[in-house]
Protein backbone atom coordinates (compact mmCIF):
# COMPACT_ATOMS: atom_id res chain seq x y z
CA UNK A 1 0.00 0.00 0.00
CA UNK A 2 2.77 2.42 0.81
CA UNK A 3 4.61 1.46 -2.29
CA UNK A 4 1.61 2.36 -4.55
CA UNK A 5 1.62 6.02 -2.48
CA UNK A 6 5.30 6.35 -3.32
CA UNK A 7 4.45 5.38 -7.00
CA UNK A 8 1.30 7.64 -7.15
CA UNK A 9 3.63 10.33 -5.67
CA UNK A 10 6.36 10.09 -8.58
CA UNK A 11 3.95 9.76 -11.18
CA UNK A 12 2.02 13.01 -10.35
CA UNK A 13 5.45 14.80 -9.83
CA UNK A 14 6.70 13.74 -12.68
CA UNK A 15 3.62 14.80 -14.96
CA UNK A 16 3.03 17.72 -13.03
CA UNK A 17 -0.74 16.79 -12.21
CA UNK A 18 -0.06 17.68 -8.17
CA UNK A 19 1.12 20.91 -8.75
CA UNK A 20 4.85 20.01 -7.25
CA UNK A 21 8.14 20.82 -7.94
CA UNK A 22 10.40 17.46 -7.22
CA UNK A 23 11.79 20.11 -4.23
CA UNK A 24 8.47 20.49 -2.63
CA UNK A 25 7.74 16.31 -3.18
CA UNK A 26 10.90 15.24 -1.83
CA UNK A 27 10.59 18.00 0.99
CA UNK A 28 7.44 16.59 2.08
CA UNK A 29 8.87 13.13 1.62
CA UNK A 30 11.80 14.30 4.34
CA UNK A 31 9.38 16.41 6.56
CA UNK A 32 7.21 13.18 7.02
CA UNK A 33 9.85 10.97 7.70
CA UNK A 34 11.71 12.93 10.29
CA UNK A 35 8.58 14.40 12.05
CA UNK A 36 7.57 10.27 12.05
CA UNK A 37 10.87 9.24 13.02
CA UNK A 38 11.02 11.67 16.27
CA UNK A 39 7.87 10.05 17.49
CA UNK A 40 9.17 6.78 16.46
CA UNK A 41 12.16 6.83 18.38
CA UNK A 42 10.20 7.83 21.74
CA UNK A 43 7.73 4.90 20.76
CA UNK A 44 4.60 7.36 19.91
CA UNK A 45 4.32 5.40 16.00
CA UNK A 46 5.24 2.71 14.23
CA UNK A 47 7.32 1.79 11.63
CA UNK A 48 4.23 1.51 9.00
CA UNK A 49 3.17 4.99 10.24
CA UNK A 50 6.98 6.07 9.52
CA UNK A 51 6.69 5.22 5.91
CA UNK A 52 2.90 6.24 5.45
CA UNK A 53 3.19 9.74 6.64
CA UNK A 54 6.67 9.68 4.46
CA UNK A 55 4.35 8.38 1.19
CA UNK A 56 2.11 10.82 2.08
CA UNK A 57 4.53 13.98 2.23
CA UNK A 58 5.63 13.05 -1.21
CA UNK A 59 2.34 13.13 -2.41
CA UNK A 60 1.72 16.18 -1.08
CA UNK A 61 4.46 18.35 -1.06
CA UNK A 62 6.02 19.82 2.77
CA UNK A 63 3.28 22.25 3.19
CA UNK A 64 0.45 20.13 3.67
CA UNK A 65 2.36 17.51 5.30
CA UNK A 66 2.81 19.89 8.04
CA UNK A 67 -0.62 20.82 7.92
CA UNK A 68 -1.64 16.98 7.91
CA UNK A 69 0.44 16.61 10.88
CA UNK A 70 -0.79 18.75 12.74
CA UNK A 71 -4.07 17.61 12.52
CA UNK A 72 -2.86 14.18 12.82
CA UNK A 73 -1.43 15.39 16.96
CA UNK A 74 -4.49 16.24 17.32
CA UNK A 75 -6.67 13.13 16.55
CA UNK A 76 -3.45 11.31 17.95
CA UNK A 77 -4.06 12.94 21.53
CA UNK A 78 -7.44 12.21 21.11
CA UNK A 79 -6.59 8.30 20.61
CA UNK A 80 -4.40 8.60 22.87
CA UNK A 81 -6.96 9.87 25.68
CA UNK A 82 -9.29 7.65 25.19
CA UNK A 83 -6.51 4.18 25.13
CA UNK A 84 -5.68 6.01 28.55
CA UNK A 85 -9.25 6.03 29.94
CA UNK A 86 -9.70 2.85 28.28
CA UNK A 87 -6.80 1.56 30.64
CA UNK A 88 -4.48 1.01 27.68
CA UNK A 89 -0.98 1.13 26.59
CA UNK A 90 -1.00 1.43 22.96
CA UNK A 91 -3.37 1.94 20.35
CA UNK A 92 -3.50 1.99 16.58
CA UNK A 93 -2.45 5.77 14.93
CA UNK A 94 -3.64 4.89 11.42
CA UNK A 95 -7.15 6.01 11.90
CA UNK A 96 -5.47 9.29 13.27
CA UNK A 97 -3.46 9.44 10.71
CA UNK A 98 -6.62 9.25 8.07
CA UNK A 99 -8.74 11.48 10.02
CA UNK A 100 -5.54 14.04 9.98
CA UNK A 101 -5.55 13.77 6.23
CA UNK A 102 -9.63 13.87 6.04
CA UNK A 103 -9.64 17.00 8.16
CA UNK A 104 -6.63 18.85 6.51
CA UNK A 105 -8.47 18.15 3.25
CA UNK A 106 -11.89 19.42 4.23
CA UNK A 107 -10.00 22.51 6.03
CA UNK A 108 -8.58 23.83 2.80
CA UNK A 109 -11.56 22.98 0.59
CA UNK A 110 -13.24 25.78 2.90
CA UNK A 111 -10.83 27.81 3.22
CA UNK A 112 -10.37 27.91 -1.40
CA UNK A 113 -14.26 28.05 -1.40
CA UNK A 114 -15.21 30.29 1.62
Amino acid sequence: MVMAIVFLGVVLTATGLNGLSWLDSLGGFAVGFLLALVFYCVGGLGGGDVKLLSAMGLVLGWRAELGVIFYVAIFGGFGAAIARWRKRDEFAYGPAIALGLLAYMVHEYLRMFW
